[in-house]
């Protein structure tokens, strides 16, 4: 089985209160992993840092970059890793 990037789907999906990421890394890199609005918009970084090959996840607790509740709707969550990109869609209510 070929090794590759992965981001699954966040779990619960809608979610009220938090969600969770899976997500595997076929190699050890640097990992961001960001979400935005249904904008654009910056929301908040839920991983920034170097990660060995393997699985991990990781919550979202519906909070902006100051720690307030996100507005509900639409959320995109981008994981960054080895000059790849994934993105998932949260929807928060």
């Amino acid at each position: 089985q070929e090794k590759i990037l992965a981001l699954h789907p966040n779990y619960p999906n809608p979610f009220n209160g938090s969600t969770t990421l899976k997500y595997y890394l076929p190699d050890r890199t640097y990992v961001s992993i960001k979400i935005y609005d249904r904008y654009g918009q910056f929301v908040k970084t839920l991983v920034g840092k170097s990660q060995n090959e393997g699985s991990y996840e990781s919550s979202w607790d519906g909070s902006n970059f100051k720690n307030q509740p996100a507005q509900n709707g639409l959320y995109f969550a981008t994981l960054w890793a080895g000059g790849k990109a994934r993105t998932v869609k949260l929807y928060k209510n």
